[in-house]
């Protein structure tokens, strides 16, 4: 009984690597790729992101060196569709020069091709695996990878605590933090749609806190920086939404993404002038509150804004 289950398990991992080697393309790049990027994370070193694109462009090169080399017609298509692939997946998480309706094309093309041409085991195993790597790729939204890319940086609105203010405070008097939040952009090459991405973002090596306390001042002076993230986040959503409504018309995607700039400038001074900095408790909340709702953000019983403060309590402040 005993020989018999070793024997069966012996097959079943005999069968199973037998499988493997048909994948060894696709397997070597997942290995190469995620195992140098995740490496340069690790040793927070720069260029995580390029990294991916170069080991892409390195794996597409190869395969068009076997399409130059190889003579068998069958064995050229799958390097070239391989090639193609490997463009693509280094096109996609550079953004600017990727295009979504050419992938899809490529990824149904190589879809009929399996279901019509008889490839081999190893040809067959190494475009599906390509292809299935691309399509992956391909379903990530843009702004997700955007927004991976930046990773040092807090994104789309979330909640800031004291521990993403890590610049040194400035020495001006009478202001006792300061977060560094606006709009980030890629602008897209290739005719893609929509034309160009906008990001909300605060950069924690540019913001910073002065004498912090656990005091409920300091509670009321986070509120008002969350405050201009929020604002930046708002900007954000409807400059995306504006950019829906045009395609291949550069001069109205650049003039786009300017004139929410200066919205978001504009809307930043007047939060500060109207709360005077966090200063008028009352102001403040009603701020929260508004570019909550804006955002689609619930106010729930337990969130500062709903917790009663002494008005008079001075909570100076500048962004």
């Amino acid at each position: 009984m005993q020989f018999r289950i070793f024997g069966c398990w012996r097959a079943f991992v005999r069968t199973d690597f037998s499988m493997l080697k048909n994948y060894r393309l696709p397997l070597l790049y997942l290995i190469l790729s995620l195992g140098t990027h995740f490496l340069f994370r690790t040793l927070n070193l720069k260029g995580s992101m390029t990294v991916l694109i170069v080991v892409s462009i390195v794996f597409a090169a190869f395969c068009f060196g076997k399409v130059l080399l190889t003579k068998d017609k069958d064995k050229k298509l799958v390097f070239i569709l391989a090639t193609l692939c490997f463009v693509t997946i280094a096109a996609k998480i550079d953004y600017v020069y990727y295009n979504r309706f050419v992938s899809f094309a490529l990824l149904l093309t190589i879809a009929y091709l399996l279901a019509k041409k008889n490839f081999n085991r190893l040809d067959k195993g190494t475009i599906l695996g390509v292809s299935i790597l691309t399509l992956v790729v391909v379903l990530i939204p843009d702004k997700q990878i955007m927004s991976y890319k930046y990773y040092g940086l807090r994104t789309n609105g979330e909640q800031v605590t004291w521990d993403d203010f890590k610049a040194i405070p400035s020495r001006e008097k009478g202001n006792s933090a300061r977060i560094r939040a606006n709009l980030l952009y890629e602008i897209n090459e290739a005719f893609d749609y929509p034309p160009a991405i906008v990001l909300s973002y605060v950069d924690p090596y540019k913001s910073w806190v002065k004498d912090r306390t656990d005091e409920p001042m300091f509670d009321l002076l986070l509120a008002h920086e969350q405050g201009h993230f929020y604002i930046a986040e708002y900007y954000a959503r409807l400059a995306n939404d504006s950019l829906r409504t045009t395609w291949a018309r550069r001069e109205k995607t650049a003039y786009i993404i300017n004139a929410f700039y200066a919205k978001t400038d504009s809307l930043h001074i007047l939060y500060d002038s109207l709360t005077n900095h966090g200063v008028l408790v009352d102001k403040q909340f009603e701020w929260t509150k508004y570019l909550k709702s804006k955002l689609r953000i619930p106010s729930l019983p337990t969130d500062i804004e709903n917790i009663p403060y002494n008005l008079n309590r001075d909570t100076t402040n500048a962004r």
